[in-house]
């Protein structure tokens, strides 16, 4: 009957989202549940326990105009895809000796008798990631669409939209209504194009550290903690002063220093198990994150775990970075559509450093920005060596494999408070009234090819 809630994470550093839950009476006397956006509580300059920025001396006075990162990274070979995601919750049930062999409850003869705890909640409203923009993907305005099904019947929800979140991160809720039943099954589907990344590595190392380390707002939300990703944790800010020597991270630049702190990750992590839950039946439950702690300990971890310790390795370091978890296609079983969790798997997950340009404002006022892909767990594949630093790495900026790699989130579980999941964090998570819901979910995908309206000769569709 385990499940994850999210807790809030108060940090000086970053902004902090308030949320205030509610009640309200709606025609017809209706109760629903809503979320109340309470503001932003403005960031307070602090170090943190990060490194000291670099001397500040005279901001540069930024300008509009074109800055030199918009030719570090460039798209090609286009790809569309549709990802449907499908997730299912069956209501508690367990098997248990005590119970009466006899009534509600009672096992059948020769079995075990079970106990059955149903769904029953006055309200609910279940979140649910909008696929971000990344390095190498866009998605087109109509955001998420979702189906959701309570004991066999289709329920109409029109999704409210959360953005403005941690790292970028934007949300759909959709609200439900009383319910009384056994399984919930949440439909969501969405298009994508996804591209192959050209890295101009030597238009990239001009970028340089903001004065008076002094990011852009949404920069700083990718600084923090959240969860499985903890950079003020002591193993790695000690993990970082013994890669760095004891030398301020910030005295070479950020491109750099993460290319650097990539190849320590690289070469001091082994690969090991594939950081999934899966059922008996092998269907995919959450993801199994070991912890900074352990994974630094054993020098070992799963691709999840060393993507979330090089986020928390670059946060730790004064460089904003963020997690992507996508459904990787070319990793997927081809005779089960990736419905099925297999040794392999095909969640992947990488890393995403930014850089700024603060000489040279973007169309939304903010200094230009960057957001570099650094995939570990693919060049480990390569070797268990890192490149040379003063060469172009195949997975540190450029990747030929990101056209099959749709992006789902940038977190494990929803950055939102009192947002549950069950047993381990899945992408999702509910609120539910009057009472958390014991349960049990699994996780599939099916990623294809979206179909195309065909125009006529004549013109006429």
């Amino acid at each position: 009957m385990s499940h994850l809630r999210s807790r809030t994470l108060t940090t000086r550093n970053a902004p902090v989202h308030r949320w205030v839950w509610y009640r309200r009476t709606a025609i017809g006397g209706l109760t629903l549940l809503g979320v109340c956006w309470a503001g932003t509580v403005p960031a307070q300059p602090s170090s943190g326990g990060r490194p000291a920025a670099r001397p500040s001396g005279k901001a540069p006075v930024a300008v509009a105009g074109k800055s030199f990162l918009e030719r570090v990274i460039q798209r090609r070979n286009p790809t569309e895809w549709k990802l449907q995601t499908f997730i299912h919750l069956d209501s508690y049930q367990n098997t248990n000796v005590g119970s009466p062999t006899k009534g509600p409850g009672a096992g059948t003869p020769g079995q075990s008798p079970v106990t059955i705890i149903p769904f029953n909640f006055e309200t609910a409203a279940i979140v649910f990631p909008v696929p971000p923009s990344t390095a190498g993907s866009e998605m087109p305005d109509r955001g998420v669409t979702a189906r959701i099904r309570m004991d066999g019947t289709i329920f109409q929800a029109k999704p409210t939209w959360i953005p403005d979140l941690p790292c970028g991160a934007k949300y759909g809720r959709w609200d439900l209504t009383t319910f009384k039943g056994r399984t919930i099954d949440l439909e969501f589907e969405t298009l994508q194009t996804c591209w192959e990344i050209v890295f101009d590595e030597a238009a990239a190392n001009k970028a340089v550290w903001p004065t008076a380390n002094k990011w852009s707002a949404d920069a700083r939300s990718a600084w923090d903690a959240q969860l499985g990703i903890e950079p003020g944790l002591a193993s790695v800010r000690d993990a970082l002063t013994k890669w760095c020597e004891g030398k301020p991270p910030q005295s070479i630049p950020p491109v750099q220093l993460a290319k650097f702190l990539a190849s320590k990750v690289l070469e001091g992590i082994q690969p090991s198990g594939d950081g999934l839950v899966s059922s008996r039946t092998g269907l995919l439950q959450g993801f199994a994150l070991k912890g900074h702690d352990t994974v630094l300990k054993d020098s070992r971890g799963s691709e999840h775990d060393i993507a979330a310790l090089l986020c928390a390795v670059y946060r730790a370091a004064g460089l904003p970075a963020r997690i992507i978890i996508g459904f990787d296609v070319s990793e997927s079983d081809p005779q089960t559509a990736g419905l099925v969790h297999n040794g392999e798997g095909a969640v992947h997950t990488w890393v995403e450093f930014c850089v700024e340009d603060e000489t040279v404002l973007a169309a939304n006022g903010f200094p230009t920005r960057l957001w570099i892909p650094v995939d570990v767990a693919r060049q480990r594949k390569t070797s268990n060596k890192a490149p040379p630093l003063d060469r172009p790495w195949k997975y540190f900026g450029s990747s030929d494999q990101t056209d099959s790699m749709i992006p789902l989130a940038f977190h494990f579980h929803p950055p939102l408070s009192g947002a549950v999941a069950h047993g381990s964090p899945l992408l999702w998570g509910w609120m539910t009234t009057p009472e958390a819901q014991p349960a049990a979910q699994s996780i599939r995908f099916l990623a294809g090819q979206p179909s195309k309206t065909v125009t006529p000769r004549n013109g006429t569709k």
